[in-house]
């Protein structure tokens, strides 16, 4: 606090809204980002969006690439969803919080909006970039000039929806990228990106039975050298590809375990060949995945 010249009453007070004021400007004396949601600005390519970048480059027009997106994103799940409506003079996408009783910070909101407004300008381009207005549920925390610098269009705050509100006439456009030559360049850019990402859950998978043949423990170091790739680049590939190291991990000493118990071994030999410091830790790991006890297994296997 003393670095950020911040005492703790700048921070007492009983009204929420200015709490909130109060809050934001300590984080951004803390962190220097006073936009921290729309970052992401600055970190994407049309090949991280996967499928969703499919689904834009393929559209005829930006109203059937909104819609695909649309479409696309259920990926949110549990907490929001994309609402289109498609009305005049401004149809607009709002993101509804689906659990009211959950409290986001409002970075989500603005980070995920920042995602569509890329995709928006790789869509049309930034000579025709179709977007009319942003609004926040949020309070604007005397941030709206910069928003609207990062974001190139005006920006509301305190509104009823997180919603971005599309110029009519821009639904209509048809898309530059339905150019054939960069349509198919961009098209095969993306398959191989995720072709490659399925490919490298598939060779870790084979990693770590590997290192299991040759007595090595497969921790996230040793899988990552043998795959040739950075311990984080392999975390991060394998997030995006919609999984995570320990998941693959466990599951093939899952594996692996269920087949030396159907083989015959002792239990303490299977944890051992195994790389668990005993059978506790490994039965313990056989529940959590299967719900069943490692005797259970065996018996099973013995029917």
């Amino acid at each position: 606090m003393r670095v950020a010249d911040i005492s703790i009453s700048d921070l007492v007070t009983e009204d929420d809204k200015v709490l909130a004021q109060k809050t934001w400007t300590t984080v951004e004396k803390l962190t220097g980002l006073p936009d921290a949601g729309l970052h992401v600005l600055d970190e994407f390519t049309l090949e991280d969006f996967g499928q969703l970048g499919l689904a834009v480059i393929t559209s005829d027009d930006f109203r059937t690439a909104i819609q695909n997106v649309v479409s696309l994103s259920s990926s949110l799940g549990e907490r929001f969803k994309f609402v289109l409506e498609d009305k005049q003079p401004t149809p607009y996408i709002a993101l509804i919080e689906l659990e009211a009783k959950h409290k986001y910070t409002h970075h989500f909101v603005d980070s995920t909006i920042a995602m569509g407004i890329f995709l928006s300008r790789v869509a049309l381009g930034k000579s025709s970039f179709g977007v009319y207005r942003v609004n926040f549920t949020h309070s604007g925390f005397g941030v709206r000039k910069r928003y609207e610098q990062r974001l190139g269009c005006p920006c509301r705050f305190n509104q009823p929806l997180n919603s971005v509100e599309f110029a009519a006439e821009s639904l209509c456009l048809p898309m530059p990228l339905r150019n054939k030559q960069l349509h198919e360049t961009l098209l095969i850019q993306l398959q191989t990106k995720l072709n490659n990402e399925t490919n490298l859950v598939s060779r870790t998978n084979h990693a770590i039975h590997q290192m299991l043949t040759q007595q090595l423990w497969p921790n996230r170091q040793r899988v990552a050298d043998m795959l040739g790739v950075g311990e984080r680049t392999l975390l991060r590939q394998l997030q995006k590809a919609g999984t995570n190291f320990r998941d693959i991990q466990e599951r093939v000493l899952e594996r692996e375990a269920i087949r030396l118990l159907k083989a015959g071994f002792p239990t303490e030999k299977i944890a051992e060949s195994l790389g668990y410091a005993g059978s506790s830790p490994l039965a313990r790991m056989i529940r959590r995945r299967t719900g069943k006890a490692l005797a259970e297994l065996r018996k099973n296997s013995e029917t």
